[in-house]
């Protein structure tokens, strides 16, 4: 130990933030018993650990959230009877166990309380008319059957979002944007055609929810004008490819049938690789942009 009790002082300082962080607890543990006792809905909770046996859990500083696997479990029909790690859940407490700085949360006890008012405030939306705008959070992408299965309000509630509902126009690689746990605003256009009484199922769109970039496009990229393509999805008879910097609109482009005037070979398409193009076709009203390729770009 040194003489000027360097030693002492950083036992003593070690003491303090323990203590500190201790005090911290259970300050927000007071504010989690507050928000328990006026029976608050926490929203937009997320978990970073799944523990077998145990269930979601996440950490608020020194303070263990949990909720246990019976409490998580998703309302079933389109959802399946899994949960994901990945999205967020609206949950309320139900416990408070200061001795363990643990809170108890449950999602069925938050669906037990609103599910049925949201239900019935959607169920009656429908009936007057009315395109209701809800938040909504994405639960997985089907590919195959071209829809996304979302759950409104975070309440269970099943949505069903078709491709072509996802933005203005096509979108391309669809999966890499309608991403697990995001939360998207929608409409509600009313019920799918395998919606039961028991178990409505809603159609939805978000497309109206989000800007165009297709409103004034023609003016921005005319007819017959030189524009730089950079190649986003594969097809068969054609490839996709987005404008830098414009990146909800997918241009349709048609395959190269002539050399590269540069290097006179082939012109390679690939994912990733940008080309010098020119728009052949263009019509904002019907979301159609088609460009030809000209000649590869060298970006290295």
């Amino acid at each position: 130990m040194s003489e000027n009790g360097t030693g002492l002082e950083l036992l003593g300082f070690l003491g303090g933030t323990a203590k500190s962080k201790e005090a911290e607890a259970q300050k927000k543990l007071d504010q989690y018993g507050y928000l328990m006792e006026k029976g608050e809905l926490l929203t937009d909770i997320r978990f970073t650990q799944e523990i077998k046996d145990k269930g979601l859990q996440a950490y608020d500083g020194d303070v263990q959230l949990i909720m246990p696997t019976e409490e998580s479990t998703l309302y079933k029909g389109i959802f399946g009877s899994t949960y994901l790690l990945e999205r967020c859940y609206n949950v309320k407490i139900t416990k408070v166990d200061r001795e363990t700085m643990t809170v108890y949360l449950s999602y069925r006890a938050a669906q037990a309380e609103y599910r049925p008012a949201a239900l019935e405030k959607i169920k009656k939306s429908i009936e007057s008319g009315e395109e209701l705008e809800v938040k909504a959070i994405v639960v997985l992408c089907r590919e195959l059957q071209n829809y996304i299965v979302v759950d409104l309000l975070g309440l269970s509630i099943p949505g069903v979002l078709p491709f072509s509902e996802w933005i203005h126009g096509y979108a391309a690689n669809i999966k890499e944007q309608a991403v697990s746990g995001k939360i998207i605003d929608v409409k509600i256009k009313g019920y799918t055609n395998k919606s039961t009484e028991e178990e409505p199922r809603f159609l939805v769109s978000r497309r109206d929810c989000v800007e165009s970039e297709w409103i004034g496009i023609e003016e921005r990229f005319p007819l017959h004008s030189n524009i730089i393509i950079e190649c986003v999805e594969m097809q068969g008879k054609n490839w996709i490819g987005k404008i830098p910097g414009v990146p909800n609109i997918s241009v349709y482009c048609f395959y190269p049938n002539r050399l590269s005037p540069t290097t006179g070979g082939p012109i390679i398409i690939k994912i990733g690789g940008q080309y010098s193009c020119f728009v052949a076709a263009i019509d904002a009203e019907k979301c159609i942009f088609r460009v030809r390729v000209k000649d590869m770009v060298d970006r290295g």
